[in-house]
């Protein structure tokens, strides 16, 4: 891979990390707490989003992360919740968006 195609790939993560951790930063799950206290969920969930992972296997990351990381199991509402707007987040992204306009040409 080219130098200048892992500067785009880097910047375009780096763009994907910082909208993701906004996103989940908006949940407020653990008041107070500073920005980057989710950025190792924020990195499971962008692999697993790069590893085209599905919906279930999302929520599974949401919640492990959780039990095990922070010793406060979610409930199943609050993790759908997480997991449907990252899907929604990911799905929308133009990258994605041309990616189908080209599949479906």
């Amino acid at each position: 891979m080219s130098v200048s195609k892992r500067k785009t790939r880097r910047d375009q993560f780096r763009d994907e990390e910082a909208s993701l951790r906004a996103l989940i930063n908006e949940f407020d799950i653990v008041p107070g707490s500073p920005e980057d206290e989710y950025d190792v969920l924020v990195h499971r969930l962008l692999s697993s989003l790069h590893a085209n992972a599905t919906q279930i296997a999302l929520s599974e990351v949401v919640a492990k992360y959780f039990a095990t990381d922070f010793g406060v199991p979610l409930r199943a509402d609050d993790t759908s919740a997480i997991t449907d707007r990252v899907w929604r987040w990911w799905v929308s992204r133009p990258q994605n968006s041309a990616a189908r306009k080209d599949r479906d040409a």
